[in-house]
């Protein structure tokens, strides 16, 4: 339950050893740009990609989330997401038009295309289509009420790249802080096994955005 999580974190990150962090921290992005370096020695780098960092964590118990089909969203300091750059594709209940026509309204630039289910089912049927479609935007929305139903229909390349769209709750009126707030948040899934994961930061920021996030 969302708030006995949020009951229990607030003991751990009070107890976190911010010196030991602070150095494995430094450590990592050192090697990092080490191993980088010499990966692209003598290559002409096009895109310059950041690497995630995540944390591990090792259940005590595992919990029970077989029913639950949404992650926990646990805000950073530092977003991964820049709303001012990133693009998102939103996906919606039918019909499309209707939730494309108000993304305009309400001025969502950060929102670049609208895909309604049907239209997911259609024209993204094939492998090559999802695999284009995943690899178009840099993170994928989704109206909560599509959430259960879109496992089956995005197929296995939204899990190996870890692109689950997120749920958002479109029967509000505040789409903008909705996104935003998203944006600013990072998802944390809970695995039926022993340890989960969870992206805390990446490789482009500096040692104290990741040792705060």
């Amino acid at each position: 339950h969302v708030k006995s999580a949020e009951r229990t974190m607030a003991p751990l990150a009070s107890s976190l050893n911010v010196p030991q962090v602070t150095k494995a921290v430094d450590a990592l992005l050192k090697h990092h740009a080490k191993t980088h370096a010499s990966s692209q020695k003598g290559k002409a780098q096009l895109i310059e990609t950041d690497d995630p960092i995540t944390v591990q964590f090792a259940m005590k118990a595992i919990p029970d989330m077989k029913k639950r089909t949404k992650p926990f969203m646990i805000k950073l300091k530092t977003p991964l997401y820049d709303s001012d750059s990133t693009e998102v594709c939103l996906i919606t209940k039918d019909p499309q038009r209707e939730f494309k026509d108000k993304v305009a309204e309400k001025g969502l630039k950060c929102v670049t295309k609208v895909v309604g289910v049907s239209k997911l089912k259609t024209k993204f049927k094939q492998y090559e289509a999802k695999r284009q479609l995943c690899s178009s935007y840099d993170l994928f929305l989704a109206d909560d009420r599509v959430i259960p139903v879109l496992p089956h229909l995005i197929g296995k390349v939204f899990f190996e790249r870890k692109k689950l769209p997120l749920p958002v709750d479109l029967t509000r009126n505040n789409w903008g802080g909705l996104i935003n707030k998203v944006l600013r948040s990072t998802p944390f899934y809970i695995s039926e096994g022993g340890c989960s994961s969870l992206r805390v930061a990446h490789t482009g920021m500096s040692p104290e955005e990741v040792v705060a996030n």
